[in-house]
């Protein structure tokens, strides 16, 4: 159960994300239509995802379900853990 709930607060975070790039990219003068429709593309699979896994989850198949959320929690992470070593890596306290 607090797997499942992990998992989904970390696909929810990222749809969230790609929700706020999407709106950010429609207010530009000038919209690039191909990384609108990528970044489209990304937040419907992240619903799709969500919605699976909830559905998944009310059959009473949890494992099935995070499985499911995996496709999208486990790349986030990846994505997440590169700039947070790109943050230490290139911080030098301040000194130049």
């Amino acid at each position: 159960m607090k797997t499942f709930r992990f998992l989904f607060a970390i696909t929810a975070i990222a749809a969230v994300i790609m929700l706020v790039l999407c709106l950010s990219l429609a207010g530009e003068a000038a919209t690039y239509a191909a990384l609108m429709a990528i970044e489209l593309l990304v937040l419907a699979i992240c619903v799709a995802v969500m919605v699976g896994a909830l559905t998944l989850r009310a059959r009473g198949r949890t494992g099935a379900a995070n499985l499911v959320l995996l496709i999208v929690a486990v790349p986030s992470l990846l994505v997440l853990l590169i700039f947070i070593y790109l943050m230490i890596a290139f911080s030098n306290g301040g000194h130049h």
